[in-house]
């Protein structure tokens, strides 16, 4: 005994955007709504870090250096342990 149907089965695929990574990350968190989008959202998140990374190493105080002969005095001042 043969069934036979004359409906097709209706299967709805959600389309693959090919958008993977970060990019991919950057649009689920609602950042972007596309790729090129999220490549202009990334590309500004690393400018910035690289301007705070130069402004946090180049913003410090003086140089710190002790001359060696400076370094020696105070090793000497500073040593209690009998040699």
């Amino acid at each position: 005994m043969n069934v036979t149907f004359d409906e097709e089965q209706q299967i709805t695929r959600v389309p693959q955007t090919g958008v993977s990574g970060l990019y991919a990350l950057v649009i689920r968190w609602g950042f972007a709504k596309n790729e090129k989008q999220a490549v202009t959202v990334l590309l500004v998140v690393a400018a910035a870090c690289v301007v705070l990374a130069g402004f946090a190493l180049f913003s410090g105080k003086g140089s710190t250096t002790v001359p060696p002969d400076e370094y020696a005095e105070r090793a000497r001042s500073q040593d209690t342990a009998p040699r």
